[in-house]
């Protein structure tokens, strides 16, 4: 088991409750409610910062924005990698077959909560194929 990335001091977790916590039943939207939005929101109720988007409303202006942004590498410019574990509130992003080719999600415990179609869903860490990015 790979050992937890540490950081100075973790901030934003009762946000980060709340805005789980709201968005738990909320369905799966292009360009509102999408995983890219809910990562970056999360990241936004912990720091108070903004990470502004360009709209989207479908699957091909999400692939669209993905490719645009290199998003990876985005996150990477704007978040911290981890290469290990990361603490609540990071962001993790899993390879899937899709119009991004990723699934974004936000670390809770040894789960991330990932948007579905009737709301929130919560799957395991898997650190052998997940990437993660620190929130700070």
């Amino acid at each position: 088991m790979s050992k937890p990335c540490k950081i100075e001091r973790y901030s934003g977790a009762a946000n980060l409750a709340e805005y789980i916590e709201a968005a738990r039943d909320t369905p799966f939207e292009w360009g509102s409610h999408d995983c890219l939005h809910f990562a970056i929101g999360a990241a936004s109720m912990q720091t108070g910062r903004r990470y502004p988007l360009p709209r989207y409303s479908t699957a091909c202006g999400a692939a669209r924005l993905a490719q645009r942004l290199r998003l990876l590498e985005h996150l990477d410019r704007t978040f911290w990698r981890c290469p290990h574990v990361p603490p609540p509130g990071s962001l993790v992003a899993v390879r899937e077959d899709g119009p991004t080719g990723y699934r974004l999600g936000v670390v809770i415990s040894d789960r991330a909560a990932f948007v579905s179609p009737n709301g929130l869903v919560f799957d395991r860490l898997q650190p052998e194929t997940d990437l993660y990015w620190v929130v700070k």
